[in-house]
């Protein structure tokens, strides 16, 4: 479910969020109610409440989208995992107990930085005391699963600085952690600041440095790096990204949100005012130029650029099945040739990236295309 308001837009940010001020969000949040009802899966194994940022909404507004998701079943599983993001600044624990109340029992916290001066340098809301007195809150409304959003190789960081930002973040005692290299996405504020010298990228070497440092520091702290950037407790993995990443199937209702079934996709209208005007005059938010079904060959593709970026891999049987393809049937094809120089490896049926492909991932993949 996709709530793509926010206070503000983060200079990094390139996600289908706006800006909430003066926007007519109990419409939208009537419009988002009335969709889940017609389309969320009775019952649901996970969902996820996502950004923008979901504890923007009143207390009223988080009701409603709870209350449509009860109606439609998506609650009866005893083994749901139900996901909230939220803003240090936000999450009030009001909010938060509503939510609990309502059915979530995991929370993903954007902090992504425990150095004011950083989150200033992003136009983040929040401080770092908002973030301690978030965590409190989800703690005292019963969540006990949660995570923390943090970005690495930000302008000016050393390696010691951000070991005392993981340090910071596991005084918290979460359950996972998000940790992710910073990007200058097109078309954001921050890409345009580099443009004009007012930002700089970290030296690759030191992007790398602090990228293994924080596989071995989160391991030393019992984590486990199960996906690139994802790293969790035994038994505390996300169970909803792993369907993105297994190339499952999944419905997205809201603004923006993404549905695939199979080998198709399609994408309701982004700007919160379509989606719900399209939703009142014609029933649907689906926007028709996004609707597309890749062939086998990038079906195939798809798949593999995805499970490769799960430490354990994918199993082979499950590419076949995604996607109908079998990536063992051509032994002189681009899979053999990185088996070959040590990149990837097949192991028990499974394909996985080896220690050193995973470090040059994006080179692998791109090999792939």
């Amino acid at each position: 479910m996709h709530v793509p308001f926010c206070v503000s837009k983060c200079r990094y940010c390139d996600f289908n969020s706006h800006e909430g001020f003066g926007r007519d969000t109990a419409g939208y949040v009537n419009a988002l109610a009335w969709e889940i009802e017609r389309r969320a899966p009775a019952p649901a194994r996970t969902i996820f409440l996502g950004g923008g940022t979901p504890t923007y909404l009143d207390a009223e507004s988080l009701r409603t989208i709870l209350a449509a998701l009860a109606r439609a079943g998506a609650l009866e599983r005893h083994d749901l995992e139900f996901t909230v993001e939220a803003n240090p600044e936000s999450a009030t624990e009001e909010k938060l107990q509503i939510l609990r109340a309502g059915g979530a029992n995991r929370l993903s916290l954007g902090v992504q930085s425990f150095d004011e001066a950083q989150l200033r340098r992003f136009d983040r809301a929040h401080s770092v005391a908002d973030v301690r007195r978030a965590v409190a809150a989800a703690r005292a409304s019963g969540f006990v699963n949660f995570n923390l959003d943090l970005i690495f190789a930000k302008e000016g960081e050393t390696l010691e600085s951000w070991r005392r930002e993981l340090d910071e973040a596991l005084a918290l005692e979460p359950q996972h952690l998000s940790c992710y290299e910073l990007t200058f996405e097109p078309a954001t504020a921050l890409a345009r600041d580099l443009e004009r010298g007012r930002a700089r990228k970290a030296e690759e070497s030191l992007r790398s440095e602090l990228f293994h440092f924080t596989i071995e520091y989160l391991a030393s702290s019992g984590f486990q790096q199960y996906e690139v950037s994802a790293f969790a407790r035994p038994g505390r993995e996300c169970r909803h990204n792993l369907v993105y990443w297994t190339s499952g199937s999944w419905i997205g209702v809201g603004a923006g949100a993404t549905t695939a079934l199979g080998a198709c996709r399609a994408t309701d209208f982004a700007l919160p005012e379509t989606y719900a005007r399209a939703i009142r005059e014609t029933g649907s938010s689906l926007d028709p130029s996004t609707i597309e079904c890749s062939t086998p060959k990038d079906r195939f593709f798809e798949v593999l650029m995805m499970g490769l970026r799960l430490r354990t891999g994918i199993p082979a049987e499950l590419i076949v099945r995604r996607s109908g393809e079998d990536p063992l049937r051509q032994p002189s094809g681009p899979l053999w040739a990185l088996i070959d120089q040590g990149l990837l490896e097949l192991r028990d049926g499974w394909l996985a990236a080896t220690p050193r492909g995973f470090e040059v991932l994006d080179s692998v993949l791109g090999q792939l295309l």
